[in-house]
């Protein structure tokens, strides 16, 4: 094969376009999946190398060697040669080409909303139907890659905006990916997610089945935390739960808040009871007999809290975690509380605020570092020297304990133009001081004193740390 290869490579352009060697044929050909592949490799190197040649292999008499251009377009698109593509595509009499063709249209949207009006005048079933599969394929190549770490994305404005440009029908056909129980429950729940967008009016009869009735809901979700077996009825169980609290999100984010209300008007009849408000105020610890039964019952607060953020109504989200915050400083769903709390802070552009809940979510226990980075919520946050800090802290779990950063937490409380808090007058350093002084660390209290002219010191020392030594 080398010494064909060789004399290719040394032939006329033209000469090295038209056809392939009988030895990378034969490896195309091969009934052996790793000598398809090894053939594959070496076509999409000649393919850079030789411009012209995906297009005469699309056309080229051998089913194996189209079959073969399909996949390395597939895997390596080209816009240049969605002409050829759509022309291969409507041409090919072969059904295991035709598949291979129509993956690599998938893998070119462009291309695909080009042929659709072609193959409906074909009208030809086995040509429709190879269109429709590479419409899906397209659709849930899109949405799988919304997954991040086997983890469903946030809600964020247009983030499955690509999806409505493939096909004119991608909602009724991502709304059968959320229906259908053979596929994969993360993407399930992502294609739910994704009919927010769609706004269609007949959303909440069309995810009406996913959504479970409340106390069924809820008592899924309580025994999915306590119930510690995973066999396949406490996996379906889940699963159904997890489905109907994704569509009432949905539903939510499309404008139909009735499910969600419904849900939380629940929620606030179980916290309400007597004994659920005694079970609460417990102090308990991890060891204590009754701790997840509390932190289950805390964390329902947080999840009303959580279920209003998801149509917008800050206010009444932000009153509920503060209430948890405030009532139960040491449970575990401050951590969430805290970090749902700096998203609206951020959002309405309450910048210290943000910081000082964010802050305080790092330190109660919030580690996702890549999430801060990709949280749409956060996003006027970004490029601030303290939220790198507060990154690096989720990311290490080291604290910013030098005080370093204690200059950027000072500059919002400085006049305009103002380039050091130790430019300041000493009448100014004290009102600065009487506003923002309770926003440091001590470490960063007595960074300040640490960092003042020797001149200063002893001032700022009294002022700050509140003695003369």
């Amino acid at each position: 094969m080398l010494v064909a290869a060789v004399a290719l490579a040394g032939a006329a352009p033209a000469a090295r376009g038209a056809e392939l060697d009988a030895a990378l044929k034969a490896e195309l050909a091969s009934p052996y999946r790793e000598a398809r592949v090894a053939g594959e490799a070496d076509l999409a190197k000649r393919a850079v190398e030789t411009p012209g040649l995906l297009k005469e292999c699309l056309a080229a008499p051998e089913p194996a060697t189209r079959r073969s251009a399909a996949r390395v377009l597939a895997a390596r698109p080209d816009p240049a040669l969605a002409e050829a593509l759509s022309t291969a595509f409507l041409a090919e009499g072969d059904a295991v080409v035709r598949a291979a063709l129509a993956e690599a249209l998938a893998a070119q949207p462009d291309a695909l909303a080009a042929v659709k009006g072609r193959v409906v005048e074909a009208r030809s079933p086995e040509l429709r139907a190879a269109f429709d599969r590479a419409v899906d394929v397209a659709l849930a190549t899109r949405l799988a890659g919304k997954v991040r770490e086997g983890r469903v994305p946030g809600f964020y404005d247009d983030q499955f905006s690509d999806l409505w440009t493939v096909d004119a029908q991608a909602a009724e056909r991502i709304l059968a990916f959320a229906h259908d129980d053979a596929l994969h429950h993360v993407f399930r729940v992502v294609a739910t997610m994704a009919l927010s967008e769609t706004k269609r009016p007949t959303l909440e009869k069309e995810l009406g089945d996913l959504v479970l009735d409340e106390r069924d809901e809820l008592d899924a979700a309580h025994d999915s935390a306590f119930d510690r077996r995973i066999g396949a009825a406490e996996i379906l169980r889940f699963r159904s739960f997890d489905l109907s609290r994704y569509a009432r999100f949905s539903l939510a984010k499309a404008g139909i808040t009735a499910p969600i209300l419904r849900l939380i008007a629940v929620i606030d009849q179980i916290l309400a009871n007597r004994s659920a408000q005694a079970m609460m105020a417990q102090s308990v610890t991890s060891d204590s007999p009754a701790f997840y039964e509390v932190e289950y019952l805390r964390g329902l607060l947080f999840e009303s809290g959580y279920y209003f953020q998801q149509f917008d109504d800050y206010a009444n989200a932000e009153k509920r975690y503060r209430d948890l915050i405030r009532r139960f400083p040491t449970s575990q769903a401050c951590e969430n509380a805290y970090y749902n709390l700096a998203c609206i802070c951020a959002i309405q552009g309450r910048r210290t605020e943000a910081f000082d809940a964010l802050r305080k979510a790092i330190r109660a226990g919030f580690t996702n570092a890549n999430w801060l980075l990709e949280d749409g919520d956060l996003k006027s946050l970004r490029g601030d020297p303290e939220f790198n800090s507060l990154v690096e802290e989720a990311r290490t779990g080291l604290r910013d304990d030098s005080g370093r950063f204690w200059a950027t937490r000072l500059q919002p409380y400085l006049p305009a133009g103002t380039q050091s808090f130790f430019d300041l007058r000493p009448d100014l350093q004290a009102a600065v001081w009487t506003v923002a002084g309770d926003k440091l660390t001590p470490a960063e209290k007595q960074r300040v004193v640490d960092d003042a002219p020797p001149a200063d010191r002893a001032r700022l020392r009294t002022l700050i740390l509140g003695d003369g030594h």
